[in-house]
């Protein structure tokens, strides 16, 4: 059964997504019986977008504007347990992915 591909950037975030706002896409790919992130560094939120099309077995993403977090922040977050808590549609953790209900 296929996964169906979710978008989980902060709804306040998109008032950054526009052509002059940068941001960190951080993506949840599938990987054999697992996941891994995978970071795509200085992004706008509609390039983001279009890089979607090109990649296979991603089911999230998220775009993080620097003026939230750097990539540097962003690195650091990914080496960050997200605690695995329950999640419905994102994590408040940055680093973090919802899969499954669950934190990640």
């Amino acid at each position: 059964m296929a996964q169906t591909l979710t978008n989980q950037t902060h709804a306040s975030w998109l008032e950054y997504a526009d052509e002059e706002n940068l941001g960190t896409g951080l993506f949840l790919i599938r990987q054999g019986g697992g996941y891994r992130k995978d970071l795509i560094p200085d992004i706008t939120y509609h390039d983001l977008s279009l890089r979607l099309t090109e990649l296979r077995e991603v089911v999230a993403f998220k775009w993080i504007p620097h003026i939230v977090a750097t990539l540097l922040d962003v690195k650091k977050a990914l080496n960050n347990r997200c605690g695995n808590g329950r999640c419905r549609q994102t994590c408040i953790r940055i680093g973090c992915t919802c899969t499954k209900g669950q934190c990640q």
